[in-house]
């Protein structure tokens, strides 16, 4: 539709809308007018419109089968609310216990977050870091730390997180979170980093 179609139809919904709102009448004892309202809906083109409405939306007709039809109806809609998107976890490691690649209770929590937050957002693609203490040779460390990883991978798998969204990458012992040889430290670093890219 034209923009000067377009403006046609609103000015003469326009008029439609005011006239078709008010009349005067006279007062047969005293000779003065009073004015009444009338909420009457008013036809433009066939289509009904409800002239005593401000509140409502213009939609103009002009698909195919509503052809001919030609006009304006004013609807009352509510705006539909959008459900905030949901932010990505704050929490982005989980543990592990000593020479294991179990995932335990307190990262099921953490791990159906960022399952969620994966299903809902698809173009989402995340790195999962194995990692290990240092006990253990180069090699072992190397393995522990992807079964680690992949352990995570299975877990989100079966949240129904697809597959291509989801690298798996292991470190080992060489990027350890906190330095030391003591219990507190290589519980740190016992771990899968999550790592969106």
């Amino acid at each position: 539709m034209s923009k000067i179609k377009l403006l046609q139809v609103l000015l003469v919904s326009g008029i439609l809308g005011v006239v078709g709102c008010s009349s005067a009448q006279v007062d047969d004892d005293s000779g003065a007018s009073t004015s009444t309202e009338t909420t009457a809906p008013a036809e433009t083109g066939g289509v009904e419109a409800d002239a005593g409405s401000s509140t409502g939306d213009v939609m103009v007709i002009d698909t195919p089968e509503q052809a001919g039809t030609g006009g304006v109806m004013i609807i009352d809609t509510p705006v539909a609310e959008e459900e905030p998107a949901m932010a990505m976890p704050q929490i982005t490691v989980v543990f592990f216990a000593f020479d294991s690649f179990t995932v335990d209770a307190a990262s099921r929590d953490v791990l159906d977050q960022h399952a969620t937050y994966l299903r809902d957002n698809p173009d989402s693609v995340v790195v999962l870091e194995g990692h290990t203490d240092e006990r253990g040779s180069a090699e072992y460390n190397l393995a522990l730390g992807e079964n680690r990883a992949k352990a995570v991978q299975d877990y989100l798998s079966l949240r129904g997180v697809d597959g291509a969204q989801m690298y798996v990458t292991s470190f080992g012992e060489m990027k350890p979170a906190a330095r030391g040889s003591n219990e507190s430290a290589w519980a740190l670093n016992r771990r899968v980093q999550i790592q969106y890219q």
